[in-house]
């Protein structure tokens, strides 16, 4: 639970950068500041949109600080969170120019006839 003070917190800035390491490494991402970010019960929620770029299938972990406001300073929650890449997958890089169906004319090697279920064709 966030507190200062030993006081729960109700608003805190946070910040988030993304590396290419889970310990030191290389910053992948510019640092994104969310000011007065609402806290309930402990917990906040925010939106990081890093742009494109960032995600491009290699590990990534999300280094996340806070600061309490009219603090001066911005501690670091650690360790830093990793995003994996299923979740951020948006199109596979070889199928990027495929939207919609493909032909079976433009398909190589052999291709499987097609099957009938034995309802469908008891049915007929």
């Amino acid at each position: 639970m966030l507190v200062t003070l030993n006081a729960p917190l109700s608003t805190l800035h946070a910040q988030g950068t993304a590396f290419d390491a889970v310990i030191n490494g290389t910053a992948v991402s510019v640092t994104l500041t969310n000011s007065a970010t609402p806290v309930t019960n402990g917990m906040f929620v925010v939106t990081l949109d890093f742009g494109s770029g960032v995600f491009t299938g290699s590990g990534r972990w999300l280094d996340i600080a806070v600061q309490t406001n009219g603090g001066t300073l911005f501690t670091a929650l650690i360790p830093r969170q990793s995003t994996l890449p299923t979740p951020y997958a948006v199109m596979a890089n070889s199928a990027s120019n495929l939207l919609g169906s493909l032909p079976a004319s433009q398909l190589k090697g052999a291709q499987p006839r097609p099957r009938t279920s034995a309802a469908h064709s008891a049915a007929t």
